[in-house]
């Protein structure tokens, strides 16, 4: 666990009805619940802006954000297939050449095939079954730079896209048949790495330098020991192409009272 000094700026500052002079008698804040309509002037700096935002009540936390791209391990086209049959077995048989056909375009190099589900014939009249399922054909990129990145793609799924193209029409009333779909929803292909974890160390170098360099900043707007973050924070992809995975590392920062220097007393708000 890696621990962060957080410097943050905020054009306002977040205040609950509890907030008061410690050591003061606990002054309540003028204007009730919602706090003070007039933007008051705390030690070295002056609030400005209209009411002051709040913190909801005892909530003591924000989330900081930081972010690098780096390049995609994969590429990804899921295909569907629904096919049918005159009995359970024939239905069956319709599903497992459709899936034989597409690993053999899975196995050229650099490419893989997955099954990801399959769907057990079902009828409701035994005159017809119906099956289906869904698999990958993935093309794998790690290492690659953007120009063998495209040559990978092109060799992974042009033989895809020509071999759906190349299947007859799909019919229910005929004895069997199966067909193809790619994904309708989302994008068709889906860039991704194959391990995020290991790029948690880069990300939180990106967050300690960010703060680092706030830190030294001469602004009186910026106090870091008011927050305290951990890079124990979730990664999550936010955005992804064949050219770049955006991973972005969300930390939890306990917020403290601020501190400001008042002649010789020190006030917390």
């Amino acid at each position: 666990m890696t621990k962060l000094r957080l410097v943050v700026s905020f054009a306002v500052l977040a205040l609950t009805p509890a907030c008061g002079l410690l050591g003061g008698g606990g002054l309540g804040l003028p204007g009730g619940i919602g706090g003070p309509k007039v933007p008051p002037v705390y030690g070295p700096y002056e609030v400005k802006g209209g009411d002051l935002i709040k913190i909801g009540l005892g909530e003591r936390e924000v989330k900081i954000q930081n972010s690098i791209e780096v390049p995609p391990d994969r590429g990804t086209v899921n295909v569907r297939v629904n096919a049918h049959g005159s009995s359970f077995d024939s239905a069956a048989a319709q599903m497992q050449k459709a899936f034989a056909d597409l690993k053999k375009i899975g196995g050229t190099a650099g490419c893989t095939f997955k099954i990801n589900h399959y769907i057990v014939p079902g009828s409701s009249d035994n005159l017809k079954w119906f099956t289906g399922g869904n698999a990958d054909i993935t093309a794998e990129v790690t290492g690659k730079d953007p120009d063998a990145r495209i040559t990978q793609a092109n060799t992974c799924f042009k033989p895809l896209r020509e071999y759906i193209l190349a299947l007859p029409k799909y019919d229910k009333g005929t004895e069997s048949g199966f067909e193809m779909k790619e994904a309708v929803l989302g994008p068709s292909e889906v860039w991704s790495v194959e391990k995020i974890e290991p790029h948690r160390d880069a990300l939180v170098k990106l967050a300690n330098d960010r703060m680092k360099a706030v830190e030294g900043a001469s602004s009186k707007l910026w106090d870091h020991a008011d927050v305290q973050c951990t890079s124990v924070g979730e990664i999550v992809v936010a955005n992804s192409s064949s050219h770049g995975v955006t991973l972005t590392l969300e930390m939890l920062c306990p917020v403290s009272p601020a501190e400001t220097n008042v002649g010789h007393q020190v006030t917390h708000q």
